[in-house]
């Protein structure tokens, strides 16, 4: 119905969240600040941010989708 496009969209936000939980979330109830000295090492916060960017650009391209396809 929504095509590849949509599914690899759909695939990349469910793996950024399950990221986002594992790598940006440190304390379990609050998102870690993206330049935190509390990241273990360099590419935990490369992936902390590239999970954050992410999120923020997938979220409008979905909804986008879907409010165009009601």
């Amino acid at each position: 119905m929504f095509g590849e496009e949509v599914g690899a969209l759909l695939y990349n936000q469910a793996r950024r969240e399950e990221s986002f939980v594992n790598n940006n979330i440190l304390d379990a109830q609050h998102m870690a600040p993206l330049d935190s000295p509390l990241f273990t090492t360099k590419d935990v916060q490369r992936e902390a941010r590239l999970n954050s960017r992410s999120i923020k650009s997938n979220i409008p391209k979905l909804v986008r989708i879907f409010m165009r396809n009601r």
